[in-house]
């Protein structure tokens, strides 16, 4: 009987959807931000939408990604943090900055939010692709995640449940 009584009051299980998007450059080829990577932009599902940084935004809702680039996986995380919907609030209209450290509490990019609302660990950077070469940054910070380093994450710590994992183009 106190288990039956336990799970009455039971906070029921949190999940949460996380988008990742690619971008294309002109003849079509997926532009990668880091070595290897294939992922441009994460945005993380919030009441039936999604929160995400982008350039020239402050965090934001929205209910449609496709204007920041082509939604190529949506995976269901069943795993969350308890304290998540604290975690994504205090992310609300914090400056778009790819230059800020992981702790720079005052603004953040696409990896860095969804990152810390899943409470992951920042980890080096890698800036050495071509992309970076055209459009440099005045100060690339030594520790954060990436796009590609979020889904590496949630595969090998088995975050994310395959039998919802949503596939929608190659």
């Amino acid at each position: 009987m106190i288990l039956l009584a336990e799970l009455a009051v039971a906070k029921p299980a949190q999940k949460v959807r996380v988008a990742f998007l690619v971008f294309h450059d002109h003849k079509g080829k997926i532009v990668q931000l880091e070595p290897q990577g294939r992922f441009g932009h994460v945005a993380i599902s919030y009441k039936n939408g999604w929160v995400h940084s982008y350039r020239g935004r402050r965090v934001e809702w929205v209910e449609d990604l496709s204007r920041f680039g082509h939604v190529a996986l949506i995976v269901d995380v069943e795993q969350v943090p308890e304290n998540i919907e604290d975690n994504l609030i205090e992310q609300f209209g914090k400056p778009y900055s790819l230059e800020s450290e992981w702790e720079d509490p005052n603004a953040t990019h696409c990896a860095k939010l969804v990152g810390q609302v899943l409470e992951l660990a920042a980890k080096p950077t890698n800036w050495s692709t071509s992309f970076w070469q055209f459009n440099p940054l005045k100060k690339y910070p030594r520790r954060s995640l990436s796009p590609d380093d979020i889904y590496e994450y949630l595969m090998a710590n088995n975050k994310i449940n395959l039998c919802e994992t949503l596939l929608l183009s190659q």
